[in-house]
């Protein structure tokens, strides 16, 4: 099989990072936990052949007996070109790639046909669309326990900052070395919708943040190469796959650091992994995009702010949330208001309004600007 080239292939990595223009294919983790498969019977191994001697390592997801989903990137070479259904393999019901464990129950599929996002384009822009299912050549067997569909989210299910969630996957224990072929597991955090770390301001993602969010390690924990297109799945009662690992923001696997994943709810992805080619789009906030916080000077107790946008090519409802800047308190909780009249206890204080940008395929959170800090009578 495929798989017995085994470490003497050569691991080229190429994708999209959120970041850089390269980065792994397939995004091992850093500081995990060796498991069994059973802990994480969803979780499948896939293999791009793109020459005798050189393979790619990703992970991928079953969603029912037919099919796998894994990122986009997962499927491109390092020539850029799309893989063939015949240059894939996928594997479930394994612990390890290289020392089958007598629990263990290898099913190997052969893929029949590839289905990548309508609105991907193997490109580092295009992570908030790097989705991709794969049909398999016959069912997988369900009857034992190393190998089961794992259950999908419903559409708009929220998925606030300080979830937990745990990811399995066969990439890299370190930074530039190969991985060993245990599957590996960790736990994380999901962060806020418009949260990541260093990278909470960065126009990218900030701009995409209705299909893409961020989740965090622990201090000694994180994914790295070869973690790509791994289940993001809620812990406690049945495991729901809430989110697909792309990639860490570090290029080189810092501990503890975020890493990015599909928003699996948001029916942009949601709807083209259950099967529709023309899912609707969730906002993206373009260069046509104006946004604005309007209020007169000096801002005092009794000033009214005003947020408003312009520029959306679809159809959005707008609601409106302002907060202290520096400490995140809510002092107007989300609705249709788009103002804020300011009160004694806000002097000193610099105010952020959130706009909450939905359409068909998802919401976006935008925030305009913040005020001056607000004085006193």
């Amino acid at each position: 099989m495929l798989r017995r080239l085994g470490h003497s292939v050569a691991l080229i990595v190429v994708a999209a990072a959120l970041l850089a223009a390269s980065a792994s294919p397939a995004v091992r983790i850093v500081g995990g936990t060796a498991v069994q498969i059973q802990s994480s019977p969803s979780t499948v191994y896939l293999q791009l052949q793109d020459s005798p001697t050189t393979a790619y390592r990703c992970n991928g997801s079953i969603i029912d007996s037919l099919h796998v989903v894994t990122t986009a990137y997962c499927l491109y070479t390092a020539s850029g070109t799309e893989a063939t259904p015949a240059a894939l393999l996928v594997e479930a019901g394994i612990s390890n790639l290289d020392a089958q464990a007598p629990t263990d129950a290898l099913q190997s599929r052969s893929v029949t046909a590839i289905r990548i996002d309508p609105f991907y384009t193997p490109v580092a822009s295009s992570f908030a669309d790097d989705v991709a299912v794969l049909t398999l050549e016959s069912p997988l067997d369900f009857s034992g326990p190393a190998v089961k569909a794992v259950a999908l989210p419903a559409a708009k299910t929220p998925l606030p900052g300080g979830t937990p969630v745990s990811i399995a996957a066969f990439g890299r224990e370190t930074f530039n070395v190969p991985p060993s072929g245990q599957l590996e597991s960790m736990s994380a955090t999901v962060e806020a919708q418009t949260q990541c770390g260093d990278y909470t301001g960065d126009t990218l993602f900030a701009n995409q943040n209705s299909t893409v969010m961020c989740f965090k390690g622990s201090s000694s924990t994180t994914t790295c190469n070869e973690d790509g297109g791994a289940g993001v799945l809620t812990t406690g009662g049945t495991p729901t796959l809430v989110g697909i690992a792309i990639s860490p923001t570090s290029g080189t696997c810092e501990i503890g650091g975020q890493n990015t994943f599909l928003y699996v709810a948001a029916p942009e992805i949601l709807d083209f992994i259950e099967g529709s080619d023309s899912p609707p789009r969730a906002p993206r906030r373009t260069s046509s995009v104006k946004l604005h916080l309007d209020y007169a000077v000096p801002l005092r107790p009794g000033s009214k702010l005003t947020c408003s946008s312009t520029g959306w090519t679809t159809p959005v409802h707008i609601t409106y949330a302002f907060s202290n800047e520096s400490s995140g308190k809510i002092l107007q909780a989300t609705s249709a208001r788009p103002t804020y009249v300011v009160k004694a206890k806000d002097v000193g204080v610099n105010i952020l309004c959130d706009m909450h940008v939905t359409g068909s395929g998802g919401t976006l959170i935008v925030s305009p600007l913040s005020t001056l800090k607000v004085a006193r009578k």
